[in-house]
């Protein structure tokens, strides 16, 4: 047992002691930061896809009272025209201008059929049965891979009917503008 004047006289930490705590606060900081720095991006894209349901269910609604879905594609511009979906959405009062869902980046840029949606969410109406706007797709650029269930190729510029988007998720294939998409399909 250490005596009192012992006690006194140690003033700090053994140079070993030292050594140990970095090494051990470097091995957790090595295995724990990769997974902190996702997690913005993650959290964002869940929220994306969070978007893109709460959109569904609106066009859901819409086509309910309507018959159809909105007939013109384009991008989800909560300041769209009353001939666009975002617009026909919006005075159908599913969603008003400050609760319209848009991207949780405003500078993020999708590009769909060489229209860029900056901001904002992709919207497409497909043919079911021969009849037009009987279904619909919506997309968002992610951020991780990991959470997309396409990538962007020609096969996303000919997506014109249920039959065609069901093939056509899930593919392989570039392009420059985007890697990664999530698609979702609605009116099945």
């Amino acid at each position: 047992m250490l005596s009192r004047k012992h006690l006194k006289n140690r003033k700090g930490f053994t140079l070993i002691e030292l050594i140990v705590v970095i090494v051990v606060i470097g091995i957790m900081s090595a295995t724990m930061l990769p997974k902190i720095m996702g997690a913005p991006s993650r959290a964002r894209d869940s929220g994306r896809i969070h978007d893109l349901s709460n959109l569904a269910v609106a066009l859901q609604q819409y086509y309910t009272d309507k018959g159809a879905y909105p007939l013109v594609a384009g991008c989800l511009n909560p300041a769209g025209a009353v001939t666009t979906a975002a617009g026909l959405l919006k005075t159908g009062e599913y969603f008003d201008a400050s609760t319209f869902p848009k991207d949780p980046i405003t500078a993020n840029v999708l590009t769909v059929n060489s229209v860029s949606c900056t901001g904002q969410y992709y919207y497409k109406p497909l043919t079911r049965n021969g009849i037009t706007a009987q279904a619909f797709a919506l997309f968002a650029d992610v951020e991780n891979d990991g959470m997309a269930n396409m990538t962007v190729n020609t096969c996303m510029t000919s997506v014109t009917s249920i039959e065609g988007a069901t093939v056509c998720q899930g593919s392989a294939g570039t392009n420059v503008d985007e890697a990664a998409i999530y698609m979702m399909l609605g009116g099945l």
